[in-house]
């Protein structure tokens, strides 16, 4: 997925939990992902938005 306002490379939710290392959110996303069956939902995508302080309010 591409969030337009978010600086964030393109990753595969695969690579979330090694990359944990460098920064840690995510390690929250790949928790988010894995009680889902890895698979992108609300709650990801609630946690990324604030994790940017992305306000999809207008």
């Amino acid at each position: 997925l591409i969030y337009p306002h978010i600086d964030l490379p393109l990753t595969a939710i695969d690579d979330f939990l090694s990359l944990a290392d460098q920064d840690p959110f995510f390690a929250e996303l790949d928790a988010i992902l894995c009680a889902n069956n890895y698979v992108w939902n609300a709650h990801a995508e609630k946690a990324l938005l604030e994790f940017y302080d992305v306000s999809l309010t207008v």
